[in-house]
């Protein structure tokens, strides 16, 4: 039950930061960091599933804990890393892309740890904190 209210108020908090997101110019910066990022993180998701490496909490009506994150969360945190690092340096890029990474990666090691939304078969924090980072920097480059 506790893991459903969470995945819903996960649902509703990406919601409402996307459209917070979008307050600020240029706009098609942002859509375009949010929808590439959630185009190769489904793909990259669906490559996860396929070989075993996670297991991710159903919702119901085929909707999974990782679909929330891949098509909602992580391009809407994507999206506002791309927007405070916009004119950054390089230096400050990568310190940015470091806080976001460890933030991501500890909110995933206490969801694992928690709840039932997220469960390591072939996968540790480790892989996540490497992925993570190199998505970021992917993605600002």
């Amino acid at each position: 039950m506790i893991d459903n209210i969470l995945l819903w108020g996960f649902f509703i908090l990406g919601i409402a930061l996307f459209i917070f997101g979008l307050r600020r110019p240029p706009i098609k910066d942002w859509l375009f960091s949010f929808f590439i990022t959630s185009f190769f993180a489904t793909v990259l998701g669906t490559i996860v599933i396929y070989f075993d490496l996670i297991k991710y909490f159903n919702l119901g009506n085929g909707i999974n804990s990782g679909q929330i994150y891949e098509l909602i969360l992580l391009p809407v945190i994507s999206m506002y890393f791309c927007q405070t690092t916009y004119l950054s340096s390089i230096l400050n890029t990568i310190f940015q892309c470091l806080l976001y990474t460890l933030g991501l990666t500890v909110t995933e090691i206490l969801i694992k740890e928690y709840t039932n939304l997220i469960r390591y078969i072939h996968w540790n924090w480790l892989i996540t904190l490497i992925d993570e980072f190199a998505h970021c920097k992917g993605i600002h480059v």
